[in-house]
C-alpha cells in the first residue's frame, strides 16, 4: 500500500487546509497551463470586464471538458483553469490521494472551495470535476457566475475513454462500466439543470467540438475572434481526451 506523509495530527495534516484557496501559480498543474494562461491574459487585457463573461464546462469524467475547454479558451483569449488540476497543485498530491486521506466528502469540500474561488474571477474558462454538480452550492455558483456548457457522452463512450485510467477513484471497482452507468443516471439530470446548452460529444474531434461550442457562444453574445492560420495542437486532432477526475 502506498505510504503517505503524516503530521502530528495524523494523515490529514499532510494536506493544506481548505481555506484560503487560491488558484495556484506554481506546481505541475500551473506549469502545464501557464503559457496559454499568460497569453490569454495579455490578449484579453484590453477588453472591459463586462465583455468577458465566464465559461464553465460540466460533464462526466472522460467527456472532454479539459481538452475542449482549453481549445475554446485559446479562441476566446481567456485563461483556462481545471478545478481538479488546481486542487492537486494546491494540495501537492493527486486526486486519489485526497480521496484516500479524506474520503469523498473531504474531497468535495475542497472542490467546492476551489470552484467558489475560481468562479469569482472574470473572463475565464473553467473545466469542473465530474461530480461538482452534486452539491447545490456548486450548481448555484456556476449558474450565477457564467455560461455553463454540458459536454454529454454515453456511458459506453465514457467507459471506452476511461477504462485504462487508474487515476479515477470512483472507477476502481469490479464493474467500472456499471459504475459509469450509475453515475450517468444520477448526474445527467443535474448537468441538464445547470447547463445553458448541451453539446453531444459522440465522434467529433476536439477541434470540431470546440467549434460547436464557439458557435453556440457566438449566438449567446460572446465575442469570438477568427481562428489564427496556424496548425492546431496535436491534442486537437482526435476524439476528446480523458478528463482527470471523478
Amino acid at each position: 500500500m502506498m505510504q503517505f506523509p503524516t503530521g502530528e495530527d495524523g494523515p490529514h495534516a499532510a494536506l493544506p487546509n481548505h481555506s484560503p484557496v487560491t488558484a495556484s501559480a506554481t506546481g505541475p498543474a500551473a506549469q502545464r497551463q501557464a503559457p496559454d494562461r499568460r497569453e490569454a491574459e495579455r490578449s484579453g487585457a484590453e477588453r472591459p470586464e463586462s465583455d468577458r463573461p465566464n465559461l464553465f464546462f460540466v460533464g462526466l469524467m472522460g467527456a472532454g471538458k479539459t481538452t475542449v475547454g482549453r481549445t475554446v479558451a485559446r479562441r476566446l483569449h481567456y485563461p483556462f483553469f481545471d478545478s481538479d488540476h488546481e486542487l492537486e497543485a494546491h494540495c501537492g498530491v493527486r486526486i486519489p490521494v485526497i480521496f484516500e486521506l479524506e474520503g469523498e466528502a473531504g474531497f468535495r469540500d475542497r472542490e467546492a472551495a476551489m470552484i467558489r474561488e475560481l468562479a469569482q474571477r472574470q473572463g475565464i474558462v473553467l473545466a469542473t470535476g465530474g461530480g461538482a454538480v452534486l452539491r447545490a452550492e456548486n450548481r448555484e455558483v456556476l449558474k450565477a457566475r457564467g455560461t455553463v456548457v454540458y459536454l454529454r457522452a454515453s456511458p459506453h463512450d465514457l467507459w471506452l475513454r476511461t477504462r485504462h485510467d487508474r487515476n479515477r477513484p470512483l472507477l476502481q471497482t469490479e464493474d467500472p462500466k456499471g459504475k459509469l452507468e450509475a453515475l450517468y443516471a444520477e448526474r445527467d439530470p443535474l448537468y441538464r439543470e445547470v447547463a445553458d446548452f448541451i453539446i453531444e460529444t459522440g465522434k467529433p474531434s476536439v477541434a470540431q467540438l470546440a467549434n460547436m461550442v464557439l458557435m453556440q457562444l457566438e449566438m449567446a453574445g460572446f465575442r469570438i475572434d477568427p481562428p489564427q492560420p496556424a496548425s492546431p495542437p496535436a491534442g486537437d486532432a482526435g476524439p476528446p481526451a480523458q478528463d482527470p477526475t471523478p
